[in-house]
């Protein structure tokens, strides 16, 4: 488990009368849309494009999946077809070397009989040679095509979640707030994020711990110079949650490729 440093000259505190004030200063401001219609409409955007995403998503993953399988199947036919073609050719040249120590039985001395029975273990020996380097050649393909497949997903994967990132604070929030869910909700939580990130959700945006606050827990966040965007760590004094997107990326990748 990690360690952190709580950096105090990143966390704003705002006074009561500031608050006040900065409220009186918003009400001030022209007339605008209805915060209810405003968020209707954001509603309404958001459904649309993650349906969109998601079917497009779903699409592209069955494409892959779809190509992975015909591939594999190919290759499997293939490996198959050369080992039928393979083991042929062994038994006919077998049936050729026992008919000719048939044949020369009656005419030749035991000399004859002895020179075809080594060819036939040479020709054997040479069908086994080439049973095993095909077989290996098989399985090597086989690897090849369940990385490829493997490393092919999670590209995808990882276009699908950058362009919801971008899209959508709704995203990366809703991963804050689940790792707050599974905190006791008691004492202080700190959200540790990139400089970035920190900028984006929360720099700019007071009144943000409301959405987070609950019961008699409080929470506060800080940015972290060794984050890179997408990191995201939540702790106490009891307890750290760890939902950083690329490390659960990482996790789904090793579960998939074994």
């Amino acid at each position: 488990m990690s360690s952190f440093k709580i950096e105090r000259h990143r966390v704003r505190f705002i006074p009561p009368d500031k608050l006040e004030a900065e409220t009186q200063d918003q009400k001030a401001q022209p007339s605008r849309p209805s915060e209810a219609e405003v968020r209707r409409l954001y509603e309404e955007i958001f459904q649309r494009l993650t349906r969109e995403h998601a079917e497009q998503a779903e699409l592209i993953l069955e494409e892959a999946a779809e190509k992975a399988r015909v591939t594999l199947k190919e290759a499997e036919e293939k490996a198959q077809a050369l080992l039928a073609d393979a083991k042929a050719q062994a038994e006919c040249i077998t049936r050729e070397a026992e008919t000719k120590m048939r044949e020369e039985e009656e005419r030749r001395l035991a000399a004859y009989e002895k020179q075809c029975q080594e060819e036939t273990r040479r020709r054997e020996e040479e069908f086994r040679t080439l049973e095993t380097a095909l077989q290996s050649r098989y399985l090597a393909l086989v690897d090849e095509i369940e990385e490829g497949t493997v490393s092919l997903v999670m590209e995808i994967v990882r276009k699908v979640i950058g362009l919801k990132l971008t899209e959508s604070d709704a995203v990366f929030l809703g991963l804050v707030r689940e790792a707050i869910e599974r905190l006791r909700q008691q004492g202080t939580a700190t959200i540790r994020v990139s400089p970035e990130d920190y900028a984006r959700y929360f720099g700019h945006q007071p009144g943000w711990q409301s959405q987070f606050e609950t019961g008699e827990m409080k929470v506060t966040a800080a940015a972290d110079s060794d984050f890179s965007p997408g990191d995201l760590v939540v702790d106490t004094e009891f307890e750290c949650i760890d939902l950083s997107i690329d490390r659960q990326l990482k996790e789904i990748e090793e579960a998939l490729s074994e």
